[in-house]
């Protein structure tokens, strides 16, 4: 099994909570992909923009158990779709222990 996780803000950038029809949304297609999903309680961080500024805010981390590599091109489209949805700069993404930015055009 290859332990993934995938972590999304619970308001944009402008302090907007996300509506629970997107929230559904994720959930239906994170059991479409790994037939099950596990959320952690909210968590809090921070990251510093390019500018400089320190953005705060709370997350949703989700964790996904997949039984082939195959299947991670889909978890990275799911990634892609998130970031457009929740209205997001990039996603951070955990694969097997390997963390990752996903943003517009990014690896």
């Amino acid at each position: 099994m290859i332990q993934s996780t995938i972590i999304v803000p619970v308001q944009d950038n402008d302090g907007q909570p996300f509506e629970r029809r997107q929230w559904d949304a994720l959930e239906a297609r994170l059991l479409a992909l790994a037939g099950g999903w596990t959320r952690q309680p909210e968590s809090e961080g921070a990251w510093a923009g390019p500018d400089g500024r320190v953005h705060t805010d709370r997350s949703r981390l989700y964790m996904l158990a997949f039984g082939s590599w195959r299947t991670l091109g889909d978890f990275i489209a799911l990634a892609d779709w998130v970031r457009v949805e929740f209205r997001q700069e990039a996603v951070m993404v955990v694969i097997a222990g390997i963390p990752d930015v996903l943003g517009p055009g990014r690896g």
